[in-house]
């Protein structure tokens, strides 16, 4: 469900930058930029920056040198902003719990897994160790989370009236851009997984390949090039190369760790399905694994149970046993949902998958919709609202433009804070472009 609301979460921190600031950063040849109080900010910290903002903002450093140039002086007063922000926090001994970072970590972590199949997969693809990718997480969290903590101190007292909103709007309303279309909606969505049947069956598969390579009637590297779903490591016999421990999902490591070298392990289930492994070498810590990995699919059988139970889910709700919000609730998986009780909220209707939209155009108004697929899942929905597209007005808008004008008031605040204190810091800036 996270890709319904991905375009609802934003953050300060360049996380869809990682792993080209991380390679950047060890190829430049780097020195000081400026000093802030006790921090010093380096060139590569601003060319990563600079590289961010010109994708962003479409910008080619080669096509057009100067404007890029440019972009540098404008990352490190950025960066510059930034550090000010930490450093008052560092002097006012403002926090954050170490919890609360970890669990950021963690949810990325397991991000990156699932993207690439592996931290080892990314490990191989960019060349850069799990743990150093996890220290970079830390680092840059802590920093996030201190500065909208600093952020919410400054912000605490500010409020917007009517009139300011109003005013707001008659200054800026040849200015807005034309909004598209919106639903207000909740959901309840349960992940198409294969059954027992699919597992059971893709057990054997693996089974009957473990044989053949026991039996000598054909080599592992054969047999993943043939079977193997994992397209990193397939081509290459199933060899994912050396790694360290940390790398692999816990049930993962916990096979690979015990094998003895060319020895190969039963079958082995984890969140991306089920293994084979085969330990190649070990040097100290780190050991050279090859594996077999094969997908199982929900069936259509298992897609018809799946709907069956999001209509027997619904019909509890029509007949008034539970409300949406409470088989939400109960029934999603996905725990940002569920902690608002499946509540996506006001959403752009065109961000949705084709097949989603139908329905959400469709669907009247405080109705509940059959079960669908979409995203790999099957879903029921139910719409709240709708908001018609077209320029913005305070009659259908009021409170987008009472949040723009609130975010715009926070950020007159900021950057005049932000002002005072630069004047009262150290600043020491040594980049010369």
């Amino acid at each position: 469900m996270q890709k319904l609301y991905r375009n609802r979460i934003k953050s300060f921190l360049l996380f869809p930058f990682l792993l080209m600031s991380l390679l950047s950063a060890q190829s430049l040849v780097d020195g000081l930029a400026a000093i802030v109080g006790q921090k010093a900010i380096l060139y590569s910290e601003v060319e990563q920056m600079a590289q961010l903002i010109s994708a962003q903002q479409k910008i080619d450093p080669y096509q057009n040198p100067q404007a890029y140039n440019q972009l540098r002086y404008n990352a490190l007063d950025e960066l510059i902003n930034q550090q000010v922000l930490l450093e008052y926090a560092r002097q006012e001994t403002i926090e954050v719990r170490d919890r609360d970072v970890e669990a950021q970590v963690e949810q990325l972590m397991g991000n990156l897994e699932q993207q690439y199949g592996g931290l080892d997969q990314v490990e191989q693809t960019f060349g850069i160790s799990p743990r150093k990718i996890r220290r970079y997480y830390q680092d840059q969290i802590r920093g996030n989370q201190i500065i909208e903590a600093v952020k919410r101190e400054l912000f605490s007292n500010i409020k917007v009236s009517r009139r300011e909103v109003e005013a707001f709007f008659q200054t800026n309303r040849d200015s807005f851009p034309e909004i598209n279309p919106a639903v207000d909606f909740s959901i309840i969505s349960l992940p198409m997984e294969a059954g027992t049947r699919a597992r059971e069956a893709a057990r054997d598969t693996l089974l009957f390949i473990r044989d053949r390579i026991l039996s000598g009637d054909a080599s592992f590297a054969n047999m993943a090039q043939r079977y193997s779903q994992d397209p990193g490591s397939a081509a290459n016999g199933g060899n994912i190369g050396f790694t360290s421990r940390g790398t692999f999902v816990k049930p993962f490591e916990t096979a690979a760790y015990t094998l003895e070298p060319g020895e190969m392990s039963d079958v082995v289930e984890t969140q991306f399905g089920l293994h084979i492994i085969k330990l190649e070498e070990r040097r100290g810590e780190k050991v050279n694994v090859s594996h077999i990995l094969i997908k199982p699919a929900a069936s259509q059988e298992d897609v018809q149970t799946l709907r069956d139970s999001l209509s027997s889910i619904r019909e509890d709700i029509l007949s008034g046993k539970l409300t949406f919000a409470e088989a939400a609730k109960q029934y999603l998986t996905d725990p940002d949902l569920k902690a608002r009780n499946g509540r996506v909220g006001k959403t752009d209707i065109t961000t949705m998958p084709e097949g989603m939209q139908q329905i959400l155009n469709e669907l009247p108004a405080r109705e509940i919709s059959q079960p669908f697929p979409a995203l790999d899942q099957i879903n029921l929905v139910l719409v709240h609202e709708r908001f018609s597209g077209g320029k913005l007005t305070l009659k259908n808008n009021w409170f987008e433009l009472e949040s723009m004008t609130l975010q715009q008031k926070q950020m007159e605040r900021l950057e005049k804070w932000i002002q005072e204190q630069r004047e009262k810091m150290y600043i020491n800036v040594k980049m010369i472009l």
